[in-house]
C-alpha cells in the first residue's frame, strides 16, 4: 500500500512540474508577445510622426 500511494504521489509531483513548466513558459510567451506588440506600435507612431 504505502509503494501505491508513493507512485501516486511520485505521478503527481511529476505532474505538477510539467505543469508549473508549462505555465512558465506561457507567461513568457505572453510577455514577448506583449513587448513585440507594444514595439510595434511605437514604431507605427514614429512612422505617422515622420510623416
Amino acid at each position: 500500500m504505502p509503494n501505491e500511494a508513493n507512485t501516486a504521489f511520485n505521478i503527481g509531483d511529476i505532474v505538477f512540474q510539467v505543469f508549473s513548466l508549462l505555465f512558465i513558459a506561457l507567461i513568457v510567451t505572453i510577455v514577448v508577445i506583449a513587448i513585440r506588440m507594444i514595439r510595434r506600435k511605437q514604431v507605427e507612431l514614429k512612422k505617422v510622426e515622420a510623416r
